[in-house]
This record gives C-alpha cells, structure tokens and sequence, in this order.
C-alpha cells in the first residue's frame, strides 16, 4: 500500500514484431546539444527482442570563464542501455537492461568586486560572468546498472525475480579557497599554466578531492496470486549487501608570517559494508463492490558497518629556503 500515492517509470521496452528507432537533437546558445537515439530490433519474431537506447548531453552551463586560465564551466554526459525482452513461452518471460553512464562537470563561481587582498587581479561585475579559481572545480562520475526480471505463471500464480547490480564511482576535485580568498604560497599550484603572483604574496590554495565507490547486489523473489475473486496475496523475500568507500584528501594552509606556511595533509578513508533481509506478506480481502480490507505484514533484518580512519601530517614551506630557528614551535 501507499498512502501518498506513487509514482512508476518504466523504460521503453524491446519491440517483439519491428523494427522501429528514433533520433532527435536539440542546440542551445551555451554550446549545448543533446542527442538522443534508439532502436527496437526483433530477433526471433514473437518471442525474443533487443532495444538500444544512448543519449550525449553537453552544455557550457552557466558560462563561467575562469580568469585564470579561461576555462569555461561546463558539463558532459553520455549514457546508453542495452536491453532484451525474451518470451520462451506463454507462461515465461525474461528481462534484462544493462545501462551505463559518464558525467564529468567543470565548475567556476560568478565573482564581483575587487581583491579584498591587493593582489593583481581584474576588478569584476556579476555580469561579466567570470571566476577566480586556480584550481578547477573538477568533478567525474561513472555509473553502471544490471538488472534481471524472470516472471513464470504456474497455477493460477505469478513467481516473480528481480535481480540487480549496481557500481557508481565518482571523484571531485576542488579549491576550499575558491575565488581567491586567501594569501600565502602553495608550491602544489604555482605553475606556468597559473602563475598567480600579487602585491600582497601569492596564491595559498586549499584543496580537497573527494573519492567515493559503491557497489550494490539485490535479490527478490515473490509469489502473489492471480485474479482470486475473495483472497489476493503476495509472499516474497528479499536480500541486498552494499560495500564501498568515501575517501576525503584535504590539505589546509596557513601563513605563519615571514613568508612562511603550515600545512595539514589530512586524509580520511571510510569503508562500509551493509547487508539488508527482509521477509513480507501482502493480502486484500474484497467484499463486494464497495468494500475491501488490505493487511500487509514486513519483518527486516538491517545491519550497516561503518569504519573512519583519519591520518594528519603537518609539514612547512618557506620560500626563502632553511627556515628560520624559532619560526615554528
């Protein structure tokens, strides 16, 4: 049951009698495109069926131009679904997608106003529509999907499958001190392709990458009746176990005076494991036209473990070579 209501979406399914496709592609003033295509093939008429589905999505979003290297914000994303429809029978079926998809973002942050620490850089207005980053807001994600559906009618009930598993990795790479904020000396980013040097010093950057990977196996078997004119019921079981990580690198800075910095490299690694079992009942009882009575039973089993390590060192920079004695405690 839903009290609130639901909402169901399903994917286009393989056609068993034609073929039939499309393609479609949209353009925007952004640099943007999206293209979309597909294509039904029968391969046994009636009975076995594959669908092919792709889309490729890439805009310059909001078009942000790094003042630093001119980079401009932009997103891309490509995905594609393989899927086959198999009907061995009248009374068997089988189902199985297999989807995939990349997206890969770059962001900047629309700055005004002048540099609060006197350093060399462009007065800018909001429409202007520019950023300070020397390091790109970088993020990267990759997403894969199995899933299997096996559904059998054998007296008067449905014996349903539903398998699936899942990976999703992603990684982001950014700047805390984004938009110039603070002074100092990074040796990590002053480079040719950013050479960041003001009145007041240079560049101190404080950057993080953020490292998650996931992977997810679920299983459900459920028997329901067909069409009883008293006592409908579902029975079923289901079982599901997640692993993965969320790593988080960050290295801080401080300037110290003398030209001279502190820096933390901290790194946090957080495995997990879960698993999930859970054992349901469903039953709607209908008396007469106007009344029924829906009784649902679900027993489940959640266990999670979760485990953080965090590791800091602390070293130090000075540019003008031994730093000196007293200047760190």
């Amino acid at each position: 049951t839903s009290p609130a209501g639901a909402i169901a979406i399903h994917t286009a399914k393989p056609s068993m009698d034609e073929f039939e496709g499309y393609a479609r592609t949209t353009f925007t003033d952004n640099s943007g495109n999206n293209t979309q295509a597909a294509a039904s093939i029968p391969i046994i008429e009636g009975q076995l069926a594959a669908r092919v589905a792709a889309v490729y999505n890439g805009t310059d979003m909001d078009e942000i131009d790094n003042v630093l290297g001119g980079d401009i914000s932009n997103t891309e994303t490509t995905a594609g679904r393989l899927s086959l429809l198999w009907y061995p029978t009248d009374a068997l079926s089988a189902e199985l997608v297999y989807q995939y998809m990349e997206n890969d973002v770059e962001t900047h942050v629309n700055l005004q106003g002048s540099s609060a620490l006197g350093q060399d850089l462009p007065v800018l207005r909001a429409y202007d529509r520019k950023g300070i980053n020397p390091r790109v807001d970088e993020y990267g994600g990759r997403f894969e999907y199995l899933a299997l559906t096996v559904n059998w009618e054998l007296f008067n009930h449905d014996i349903t499958y539903v398998g699936g598993y899942s990976e999703v990795s992603s990684l982001r790479d950014f700047d805390n001190s984004s938009g110039n904020s603070k002074v100092g000396f990074d040796p990590l980013d002053i480079t040719a392709e950013y050479p960041q040097v003001g009145a007041a010093g240079t560049q101190l950057n404080s950057p993080q990458q953020m490292d998650d990977q996931n992977y997810a196996s679920s299983h459900e078997i459920r028997v329901a009746s067909v069409q009883n004119e008293f006592w409908n019921y579902t029975l079923g079981i289901y079982y599901s176990s997640e692993s993965g990580h969320f790593d988080r690198y960050l290295m801080r800075g401080i300037p110290i005076g003398g030209g001279a910095a502190v820096y933390w490299d901290n790194v946090a690694l957080t495995p997990f494991e879960q698993e999930d079992l859970g054992v349901f009942a469903h039953n709607r009882f209908d008396f007469g036209h106007n009344w029924s009575l829906q009784v649902g039973l679900r027993w489940q089993d959640y266990e999670r473990k979760v485990q953080t390590e965090v590791y800091s060192a602390e070293d130090a920079f000075y540019p003008g070579g031994m730093i000196p004695d007293g200047l760190l405690l």
